[in-house]
This record gives structure tokens, sequence and C-alpha cells, in this order.
């Protein structure tokens, strides 16, 4: 009785063998099944990035958006597709005057995302370029914040009495400016404050805004830069004294 059950135990892994090799590898199985579900991952992909706005699609929303007083599409495709940061209007302007002209769709491939980004990042950052002249002497100028309101430019009480009752000369905070203003006589300060408050005038016309000729004028520049230079000097000699 023990032989016929050994053979059956023996010939049930032998059968269970050959029919292991019949069918194809697990590895293979399971390869396949991966294969299978990694492009149909892919294929979902690909399709949603078909649905995806393009980068062009994108722009000219911002552009239509902008040019309606909305800017915050403008910012956040500056943001987000171009990935500029900080925005500043600078950027805004710069890019919505490109999009007007147009003329960067001949620079770029208007099917191919990164050929329209790399081109719009380029004209967006021209905006920049006034960045450098937000200063004056070094020191930063600010953009104006929202809700902020100008004080009233008409002059008070004060602003009109302070002309009749102090010279011209002595109305400035700077020592150096007031010892200079007074060096000059009244035709002098007539030219000069005409030049000076009317920036950037030149000397001849300021010349011509109070009626004298252009050689008052380049008379008066020179005297500038020599009291300006007495003042240095003065105020030099002044220090070295014990």
């Amino acid at each position: 009785m023990l032989a016929p059950c050994f053979a059956i135990q023996v010939g049930v892994p032998r059968m269970m063998q050959e029919v292991l090799r019949t069918l194809p590898m697990m590895a293979d199985l399971i390869g396949g099944h991966m294969a299978d579900l990694l492009a149909g991952v892919r294929s979902v992909a690909d399709w949603a990035k078909r649905l995806k706005p393009s980068v062009l699609a994108e722009a000219r929303y911002a552009f239509d958006a902008y040019m309606k007083g909305d800017t915050e599409p403008m910012k956040d495709f500056l943001r987000r597709c171009l990935r500029l940061w900080p925005v500043l209007e600078d950027h805004c302007q710069a890019l919505a005057v490109a999009m007007f002209e147009r003329a960067w769709e001949q620079e770029a491939d208007l099917t191919d995302d990164q050929s329209v980004r790399r081109v719009l990042v380029r004209y967006a950052r021209q905006g920049c370029d006034s960045e450098r002249d937000h200063q004056i002497r070094g020191a930063s100028i600010g953009y104006i914040p929202e809700g902020w309101e100008q004080r009233d430019t008409v002059p008070g009480p004060e602003d009109l009495v302070i002309p009749r009752l102090v010279p011209w000369a002595q109305q400035f905070e700077t020592a150096p400016v007031r010892y200079v203003a007074g060096q000059l006589n009244e035709q002098e300060q007539a030219l000069v404050r005409a030049w000076s408050e009317n920036h950037p005038l030149t000397w001849p016309k300021a010349s011509d805004l109070v009626q004298q000729d252009e050689a008052q004028g380049e008379r008066a520049r020179r005297k500038l830069h020599r009291l300006g230079k007495e003042w240095r000097r003065r105020e030099n000699h002044r220090q070295e004294l014990p």
C-alpha cells in the first residue's frame, strides 16, 4: 500500500512542474501587467496635457484681462508660467506692450510652449530696465502703495507768508545753498531760481524765461561752481583749525 501512495505523491509535483513549464514566467506576467498599467497612465497624462491650455493661450487670456483693467491674471501668468519673482508692474507693462505689438510672435514657435515661454520671459524682463532708475543717489525709491493719498499741493497760509518775510536766498535749510544763493545779486538770483525750479530747464532757456541774455546764464552757471568750491574750501579750512 505504501508504494502506490508514494507514487502518487511523487507524481503530483512532476505534473505541476510540467504544467508550469507550459505557462509564461511569473515575471513576464507581472512585467506585462505593469507595462499595460504604465501605458494607461502615460495615455492619461498625455490626455491631461492636451487638455491643459498652452502658454500662448494663457498669455493671450492674461493680456485681454490686463487691457480691461484686471491685472491679477497677468501677474499670475508671470509668476506661474514665466516663473518671474517678484512680479513688478514694469514686468506687466512690458509684456502687455509686447503682446499688443505682436512683434515677438516672429521670434517664437507658437506651437511650442518652451519657445513661447523663452521669448515672453525675455520681453517681460525688459520691464526691469527701469528698475535701476528707481534710485536717487543710491537710495531706493519704492512704488506708491495702493490706497495712498497724496497730500494737497495747494499752498497753506505759512507757504504764502514765508516768501514775503524771508528772502529767497535764506529759505533753504542747507547751509551751503544758503551761502551760495546769498552771494548772488538780484538778477543772478532770478536766473538761478528759474533754472532750479524748472528742472531740466537749460541755462539758455532759463535766461529767456527771465528775459536775460544767454551770456548772463553762462556767467551765473560758472559763478555757482566757483561759489560751491569756495564753500568747500572754507569748510575744509574750518575743520582743520584746532
